[in-house]
């Protein structure tokens, strides 16, 4: 999961132009796996959103595995 995150965060912090202005974005990450994480999709999708936000409260352009 660390190369895709990574390739993910390396892609989406590209600069790209929209008009006469530059547009940089930055991405959250947040992984749930599963078995280890949750057997269904309501818990993996909650406990990936709970790993997206540790991501953003440590500072942009990171992502996050739960545990």
């Amino acid at each position: 999961m660390d190369i895709v995150s990574e390739k993910i965060l390396s892609t989406v912090i590209i600069p790209f132009k929209s008009g006469p202005d530059n547009i940089t974005v930055s991405c959250s990450i947040g992984i749930a796996l599963s078995p280890d994480h949750g057997n269904n999709l309501e818990i993996l999708i909650k406990n990936a959103d709970k790993a997206m936000y540790c991501s953003k409260n440590s500072g942009k352009n990171r992502y996050t595995t739960f545990d």
